[in-house]
């Protein structure tokens, strides 16, 4: 969605030199960043984002002129790659390098959004059933293996372009999802029980695998 655009975005002028005293970089304003992470978190990440009657599914017919198309549509494929292409635009080494420049050419006490209030609208968007104690749908649960799988390439992968800020911010997001994977053991259906389960070894293998790089 264009909205991701905006989070992390920098204006650049392109006037003459000499002609203006206008800054050639300009953040975009952080009350604007921060509506387009609330609209991320509530339009594309929330629990509530992708909610599809049984009905509308089994009439969604495919397109009869792709040979390939598949008899019956992967709605959730559909769903998760537009999740992972916006989660993947959020936690891009370029969004975090702005992120943690923007303040070395903003005003004195200029409203800024920072990388960690970034990386915790995104954790607090894909995890709010941690904080719930219920089942987590195939759906949301195919969403949070992403995450984690990112979270676990950013800790291990010592040639990522990544800030060494970013990486530490990542790191202590990752820290943050174990401890509440630990209190969210055995809770849910066991499908559920499992993807914690899953989730919470991953991690905590590649913080273990970071620290012994470092």
């Amino acid at each position: 969605p264009l909205a991701v655009r905006y989070v992390g975005g920098v204006e650049q002028v392109r006037d003459l030199p000499g002609t203006t005293e206008r800054p050639t970089y300009r953040a975009i304003e952080a009350a604007k960043q921060r509506d387009a992470l609330k609209f991320l978190q509530k339009s594309i990440f929330s629990v509530d984002a992708f909610r599809f009657q049984p009905e509308f599914l089994a009439r969604v017919t495919p397109d009869y002129l792709d040979r390939r198309a598949p008899g019956l549509p992967n709605v959730a494929n559909i769903v998760l790659n537009l999740q992972t292409s916006t989660m993947d635009r959020l936690l891009s080494p370029s969004v975090a390098t702005r992120l943690l420049t923007v303040p070395a050419i903003s005003k004195p006490g200029e409203p800024a959004v920072s990388l960690h209030e970034v990386y915790r609208s995104l954790h607090d968007s894909v995890w709010t059933e941690l904080g719930q104690g219920g089942d987590i749908d195939p759906m949301r649960r195919n969403l949070q293996r992403e995450h984690v799988k990112r979270l676990v390439t950013a800790l291990t992968r010592v040639s990522l372009p990544m800030p060494a800020d970013a990486i530490s911010l990542l790191r202590l997001d990752a820290v943050r999802l174990v401890g509440q994977l630990k209190a969210a053991q055995g809770k849910g259906n066991i499908e559920t029980q499992a993807h914690v389960a899953e989730s919470l070894a991953l991690l905590q293998e590649a913080l273990k695998a970071g620290l012994s790089k470092s």
